[in-house]
Parts: structure tokens; sequence; C-alpha cells
């Protein structure tokens, strides 16, 4: 069968045929968990972002109650319910601000906010460059633009 020679149990061996099955397997597995695993690496991140914005209104807003109801300012302080409300309330600001952009007043109290940012000179390069990326990725790409492959040298 499989028994090597000077092994002296006698007992049977795997063939080394089967050793690089481990090792593909252990890869495949490792290819089809990485995405998923950046994934939520990326959304945990994304969403402990949400969460941190708004934390110390949540806590805030828990002091205030106490007084009211302990049970609820209780509740509010637990830590898993304070991540995911704060995360919450965070996206509906979000949503907030983009509706008051949206109309008129919005719009021109950004603008004035544009005009004080452009007179601190730190800030308005911040603000401006970030500003000029985010536009960037808004457009589309205009259609004369597209991209070609161009073999070189070649021969004529």
């Amino acid at each position: 069968m499989n028994e090597l020679p000077g092994n002296p149990s006698g007992a049977n061996l795997r063939s080394p045929s089967t050793q690089p099955h481990f090792l593909r397997y252990i890869l495949i597995g490792f290819f089809t968990l990485a995405p998923l695993w950046v994934t939520w690496l990326v959304l945990d991140f994304l969403f402990s972002l949400l969460a941190k914005v708004s934390s110390p209104f949540l806590h805030g807003l828990a002091v205030a109650l106490q007084p009211v109801s302990e049970s609820l300012a209780d509740w509010l302080l637990n830590p898993a319910v304070q991540y995911v409300l704060a995360a919450l309330v965070t996206v509906a600001g979000f949503y907030a601000v983009g509706l008051l952009t949206s109309l008129v007043l919005g719009r021109q109290l950004i603008g004035f906010l544009e005009r004080q940012f452009s007179r601190v000179p730190l800030v308005h390069s911040i603000y401006g460059a970030t500003k000029r990326f985010l536009q960037s990725l808004q457009q589309s790409p205009s259609s004369g633009q597209r991209v070609v492959w161009i073999a070189f040298p070649r021969r004529i």
C-alpha cells in the first residue's frame, strides 16, 4: 500500500500528492472569504465613524432624561444601543443637511459659509481641494473622452 520504507510502525501514510490539496483549499477559502472580510472592515469603519459623530449628543440626551425616566436613560447609555442610534442620528443629520442644501435658503447659507472659509488660508486650501475632488467624482466623463490602447512602439 502506501507504506514508506524506514517507517518502523508500518502504518499507512498519506501520499505526498494529497498535501498540495490542503494548501489549495486553504487558498481557495482565503480568496473566498477575503472580499467578505474587507467589506466587513470597511462597513465597520464607516459605521463606527457615523456612531462617533452623534455619540456625545445621545450621551447628553441620556443625562437629561435621567430625572424623568431612569430606565430610558440606562437604555440610551447601553453601548450597543448607543452605537446604532448614534449612527442613525448621523444619517438623519446628513439627510437634513441635504434637504436644506437643496432649498434656496440652504444654498445661500452654504454660499455664505464658503465665502467665510475662503478667508482662512489653511481652511481654504483643504476645503477647496476636497470640494474640487468630490465634484470631479460626481461629474460623468465628457462624451469625447474615452480610454484607448495604442501599441507603442510598432512597425510601420
